[in-house]
């Protein structure tokens, strides 16, 4: 779609600053100018946004130590971590919660002497129970541990102790996945996500920094509005839709709306090109209609014309049935003369000459018959 034919745009400059709300991570703003409905599509331009919120949040921070029967819950400490401040901090976190007294241990590789391979081992001291880590399906505090959301693994036993080892490669980088959603967006998409404005991908974002963000499609990537109004709700999330507390940092978006070329008034070419072709289609249309009437007028004609020949030619043959009724003459097979000796001559008797029968309106042939003179 081309700029050149967008009629009608406005473009807002949103700052979580100014939220009329206490949080900047669903902030509620009042737009300082009229916003007309027939804004139809709307699309994230450029984003803004500080990366002052930490690996581990608060609402996704939650996962469950399970010894036998027993499932203990374990919180850990919202903020950011390198593999090595989560080994010392998680490892005693574990130990400590631990209903029967047992001693945990995260293990990692010396980078400097061993290889790396991006992955804990963790160690349990006791083999007297089963032992494993359940993490729930609504966040990602399993991608820190080394494993899937919504997942149980067990340890296994080792000797003396129990161990486990991490499924992926550990991930302690801030949130690379950011949805922006807006009250006033119902976008074509999967459940949950319909209000999305857009989804930035942040690929290794140091904490503290800022991710910038230019949209490389605009239109492409549009949506369309509903209950646009002066005041807008906007929230920031994760992909399991956990809202992202930026902890105080502002965040900045350009946001376009727009009325779409399909609701945009015609142009007078574009008019006139339409009647043309409707003009030209209704044209066809007719002559169709036209050629299908006379194709049925002849075929019709031509069947009246056979009923018509056979209606003469049976009536035909019942005239000339009546007239062979009314002469009182029937067709009958004629004898010949040779046929008539042969069987006189064969009887010894004079054969009787058989009379000449004739179909009505045939005149009767003349015969010359030679006569036989007596003898003297």
């Amino acid at each position: 779609m081309s700029v050149h034919h967008i009629t009608k745009r406005k473009i807002l400059y949103i700052d979580s600053g100014q939220q009329l709300t206490a949080t900047n991570n669903v902030f509620q703003l009042a737009i300082d100018s009229e916003i007309e409905e027939d804004y139809d599509m709307c699309s994230l331009i450029s984003a803004q946004i500080p990366v002052s919120f930490y690996i581990v949040q608060t609402g996704s921070n939650v996962m469950y130590l399970l010894e036998d029967n027993q499932t203990i819950t374990i919180t850990i400490p919202e903020g950011n971590y390198s593999v090595y401040s989560f080994q010392s901090t998680v490892g005693p976190l574990l130990s400590a919660a631990s209903l029967n007294g047992y001693t945990y241990t995260i293990l990692f590789n010396n980078v400097f002497t061993q290889v790396d391979t991006g992955k804990f081992t963790f160690q349990c001291s006791s083999t007297a129970q089963t032992v494993g880590f359940q993490f729930p399906a609504n966040n990602a505090v399993g991608e820190v541990f080394g494993f899937f959301p919504g997942t149980i693994n067990y340890f296994t036993v080792d000797g003396a102790i129990q161990t486990l080892g991490s499924k992926n490669v550990l991930s302690f980088i801030p949130e690379s996945s950011i949805f922006i959603h807006a009250n006033f967006c119902q976008g074509s998409s999967q459940s949950g996500y319909t209000d999305v404005l857009s989804c930035i991908f942040s690929s290794n974002s140091a904490p503290y920094s800022t991710i910038n963000y230019v949209n490389p499609q605009i239109y492409e990537t549009a949506k369309k509005t509903t209950n646009l109004s002066r005041v807008m709700v906007f929230s920031v999330t994760d992909e399991f839709g956990n809202s992202i507390n930026c902890n105080g940092g502002k965040i900045i978006l350009q946001i376009l709306l727009y009325k779409s070329p399909e609701q945009a008034s015609d142009s007078k070419f574009n008019k006139m090109v339409q009647d043309y072709i409707e003009m030209k289609t209704n044209l066809l249309e007719y002559d169709l209609r036209e050629k299908l009437e006379l194709k049925n007028m002849i075929t019709e004609l031509r069947n009246s014309v056979n009923e018509i020949k056979q209606t003469l030619m049976t009536q035909s043959n019942n005239l000339n049935v009546t007239q062979n009724k009314l002469d009182g003459t029937e067709p009958t097979i004629q004898t010949t003369t040779q046929e008539s000796e042969q069987t006189t001559q064969e009887s010894g008797a004079p054969a009787e000459q058989t009379p000449q029968q004739y179909f009505a309106g045939e005149a009767p042939t003349e015969q010359n018959n030679e006569s036989t003179t007596p003898p003297q």
